[in-house]
């Protein structure tokens, strides 16, 4: 699949995502991915006191980077500092996440040439963005070069049982959501999304494409997770009902002494 087409639907929207998910993110980052991506990652080195070097791969505007550096630096927090990079092929997300975290390192770049040497990263993250590669082969392949021996690889993606179809939920003639509509689970499948302006491409991979990737590179599983709401997230019905989003914490091998 040609990565050019993808990137240059993320340049036209790039504003109004910017727009739609503001500071906060959508209900599903703010009420669900946010915490349990976070949670994940600062408890992943018990005990280590060196800074940590953490890339977001597809990092768009560097919310979660923000977001990640405000819990790291609070008052109180017992840990290692972490030294953030992101990336990502829209110069616009680049040049905002730049202004809003300087702390940080961002790069106009790509998940399947990532311009990193060998071992770089403690953490790399892919945060709602593997559904954006295009290339998903090449980009696993990088993803694990960058990461140094014994780094964890922390993904979180739309449930594939979720993306098959596009719209996704059945209707009545009344508009309430019946049930979410599956079909060609097993095909890959570009999906066109839109929603607030924003107008991107999805690629539909079945979970087995995931759960393949990281085995055949050697990765060993530690967290695996169909995560629910916070108890107090609004409007969490519908999000009950249907695996929507799906959490993953793979290690990549320590060097053997």
């Amino acid at each position: 699949m040609d990565a050019q087409p993808l990137v240059d639907q993320w340049k036209k929207s790039a504003e109004a995502w910017i727009s739609a998910q503001g500071e906060h993110g959508d209900w599903a980052r703010r009420w669900v991915l946010d915490p349990v991506m976070s949670r994940i990652i600062l408890s992943s080195f018990p005990g280590y006191t060196s800074p940590l070097s953490l890339l977001d791969c597809g990092c768009g505007d560097g919310r979660f980077c923000r977001l990640l550096d405000a819990l790291v630096t609070r008052d109180g927090h017992i840990g290692p500092p972490i030294h953030f990079t992101g990336i990502d092929p829209v110069d616009t997300f680049i040049n905002i996440a730049r202004e809003k975290h300087p702390a940080g390192r961002y790069d106009v770049g790509c998940a399947e040439a990532l311009p990193y040497s060998d071992g770089s990263f403690d953490v790399v993250v892919a945060y709602l963005s593997l559904l954006d590669f295009a290339n998903f082969d090449c980009a696993m392949n990088e993803v694990v070069r960058v990461l140094r021996a014994g780094g964890v690889f922390v993904l979180s993606t739309l449930h594939p049982m979720f993306t098959t179809c596009c719209p996704r939920w059945a209707r009545d003639e009344h508009g309430t959501r019946l049930h979410v509509k599956i079909d060609n689970y097993l095909v890959e499948t570009p999906q066109l999304v839109e929603f607030n302006g924003v107008s991107v491409t999805n690629v539909h991979r079945p979970l087995r494409q995931y759960m393949q990737a990281c085995i055949r590179r050697g990765l060993t599983l530690e967290v695996f997770d169909e995560p629910d709401s916070s108890d107090s997230a609004p409007d969490r019905t519908d999000y009950q009902r249907v695996p929507w989003l799906l959490v993953m914490s793979w290690r990549k091998p320590s060097v053997a002494s």
